[in-house]
């Protein structure tokens, strides 16, 4: 495979097709998560001695809003399994067309949201069943040492660093999973294949081309901690002048106004750079399947005709 046509490419097309950034903002979108404060709004709505409850309304209110939180985060989550896909189409419809029909890839999107749906969930179940060893193990433990007793604290606390050391082949693990499902979503879209055929073909692609996929997963994280060391010395370079202003003035509402600005800018770079990642890392991974697809399995000698007396 040729990596430097593919890195290349990739970024060729998420710089000139821009249609694609919006399925990659999406993504960004999709990508990110929240913390929860559940306990802690409990103790607010209902109060837990130490101080006045907070009325029906404004419970209400709360609850109303935790509900529409999720709603969001649903609708989130839906339009970034659809966006996976439209990318992945709309990459497709470059190399194959030179186009890029933004409607078209987002139909594609849809019409493969179930398999790729799919895809997800089975990815979740095998990475929650490798990581009950080690949960067990943990808890297991806890308890042994928990209960007292010189041999049942050594047991629960060979139980824990078993279940400590548990966690680097867990890693490892995970991180070639991951690597099958990347190649098992092109395999839906591209190939229009089920969740399971997909998977399957994902697999299939990853074990014939182990290297090829290490080497692409290297790169895009050297890419990602190259952005990632420019993004933090930005910040840091855009929060010095505030930070020397607060310095010399302590005055709150002089520094409050530059430094809100600082920081709406940094936001909407931070968003800007993290939709262009999520295009163009998604870009990559769908020219290297095509490329590893279109290599043979085997090289086969061609025939000898042999001359006619």
């Amino acid at each position: 495979m040729d990596y430097g046509r593919v890195l290349s490419r990739a970024w060729e097309i998420t710089w000139r097709y821009r249609i694609l950034w919006l399925f990659g903002f999406i993504m960004a979108l999709a990508s990110g998560g929240g913390s929860g404060g559940g306990s802690n709004s409990v103790r607010i709505v209902l109060g837990d001695g130490r101080g006045p409850a907070i009325g029906p309304i404004a419970a209400w209110l709360i609850l109303l809003l935790v509900v529409v939180l999720l709603v969001v985060a649903l609708v989130v989550f839906v339009l970034g399994i659809i966006a996976h896909g439209a990318l992945i189409d709309g990459a497709r419809q470059v190399e194959e067309s030179g186009v890029v029909s933004g409607s078209a890839a987002w139909s594609a999107g849809v019409r493969r949201f179930w398999p790729l749906l799919g895809i997800d969930l089975l990815t979740l179940v095998a990475v929650i069943v490798l990581l009950l060893p080690m949960l067990v193990a943990i808890i297991l433990g806890i308890a042994a040492v928990a209960t007292g007793g010189r041999e049942a604290g050594i047991g629960g606390g060979l139980l824990i660093c078993g279940g400590v050391c548990y966690l680097i082949p867990f890693v490892v693990a995970a991180i070639l999973i991951g690597f099958v499902v990347v190649y098992a979503r092109r395999a839906c879209v591209l190939e229009d294949l089920n969740t399971v055929d997909a998977i399957k073909r994902g697999w299939e692609v990853f074990k014939r081309n182990v290297g090829h996929t290490l080497l692409v997963g290297v790169i895009l994280m050297v890419i990602n901690l190259i952005i990632g060391a420019v993004f933090v010395g930005g910040i840091f370079s855009l929060a010095a002048p505030g930070l020397a202003l607060w310095q010399t003035t302590r005055n709150p509402a002089l520094t409050a106004v530059p430094l809100c600005g600082l920081g709406l800018i940094l936001f909407l770079v931070a968003l800007f750079v993290t939709t262009l990642l999520e295009t163009y890392r998604s870009v990559v991974w769908t020219l290297a399947y095509r490329a590893l697809r279109a290599r043979p399995e085997a090289s086969v000698p061609a025939e000898v005709e042999l001359p006619t007396a």
